[in-house]
């Protein structure tokens, strides 16, 4: 009875200083303007956003991520931002022919 009890004490510490462990880490992270555009397309529900709408959505999630307790890189230029982050995505998003739409979509 004593051995699984010791058992079970010991799980329960481990759990304990995992759970710690990863709350501490998630206090000292800090994300990424690029992980904020990554999320916007990732969770966009239209098939397209605009270039605009696009900053705008991730000027509002840093914001979002800010107000609640989070760090993230400071952003000077939204805009400029959103169009280096495409360029490292360029091979993951779909661009439209230019001339179709008023602007962009990814």
């Amino acid at each position: 009875m004593e051995g699984k009890v010791a058992v079970r004490i010991r799980t329960r510490l481990v759990a304990a200083v995992g759970h710690r462990i990863v709350w501490s880490l998630h206090q000292h992270s800090v994300v990424a303007p690029s992980s904020l555009v990554a999320t916007v397309l990732l969770t966009h529900e239209a098939r397209g956003i605009s270039l605009s709408d696009l900053a705008d959505q991730v000027s509002w999630l840093c914001q979002e991520v800010v107000t609640r307790g989070g760090l993230v890189i400071p952003i000077t230029e939204t805009g400029r931002v959103v169009g280096h982050t495409l360029k490292q995505l360029s091979s993951l998003i779909h661009f439209p022919e230019k001339g179709k739409t008023l602007e962009p979509l990814f």
